[in-house]
């Protein structure tokens, strides 16, 4: 579905007229809402580091992973070597040979004497934003087909503002929640099958009616 699309489904359904640039904003509101559920898988290969004493401090802002949202496994290799996967290490831990990472900042330690060494990473990255412009609005929504009217009901809570409209404005952002936790469900069941046993269980006590504290 196009961002235009989604607009005119979202002025129909709440009966509310804005500007471009405000359902582009409401759009975009949408999108940050649903990355972390949405969790979309991006390899990203080849990035050349060069070692200090066997550490990199990586900068992520500005870099091929700046649109980074959860980053998941570091793989490093020296020269003509296969990727070998470094493991994760707690914030504390300053002298193990593994990955961890600061607020911007990826930190690989203990690599070894090599002077240069390639870097592969698999991470969650963010919905890309939509833009107002002619291109911008034909352009499609950065989210599986099947969830974009999650988008419509989100941006049709966002638009109902005025008092008078409070109870259409639950009624789509209840309908949002709905949509949003089915579609968590459905991408870890898809993108992490070693949670679906928790999934599993989680499904079993909502249908006989219990919620997990």
């Amino acid at each position: 579905m196009k961002v235009q699309d989604v607009i005119e489904l979202a002025q129909i359904q709440s009966d509310e007229v804005y500007e471009v640039d405000t359902w582009v904003h409401y759009i975009n509101l949408a999108l940050d809402d649903l990355t972390p559920v949405a969790k979309m898988l991006v390899t990203k290969e080849d990035i050349s580091l060069t070692p200090v004493n066997g550490n990199v401090s990586f900068s992520l802002p500005g870099s091929d992973l700046e649109d980074y949202h959860e980053i998941l496994d570091v793989f490093v290799k020296d020269g003509a070597n296969p990727y070998m996967q470094l493991r994760r290490l707690p914030s504390g831990n300053t002298f193990s040979r593994g990955w961890r990472q600061e607020a911007e900042s990826l930190i690989l330690q203990n690599l070894g004497e090599s002077d240069t060494v390639a870097m592969k990473v698999n991470y969650y990255r963010k919905l890309r934003h939509a833009t107002p412009d002619a291109a911008g609005l034909s352009a499609e929504i950065d989210i599986p087909e099947q969830y974009t009217p999650l988008v419509v009901a989100y941006v049709c809570a966002k638009s109902q503002q005025k008092e008078e409209e409070l109870d259409d404005k639950n009624d789509f952002y209840a309908e949002y929640l709905r949509g949003k936790n089915n579609m968590a469900m459905d991408r870890i069941w898809e993108m992490e099958p070693h949670n679906r046993r928790f999934l599993r269980k989680a499904r079993v006590l909502s249908q006989v009616g219990f919620t997990q504290s």
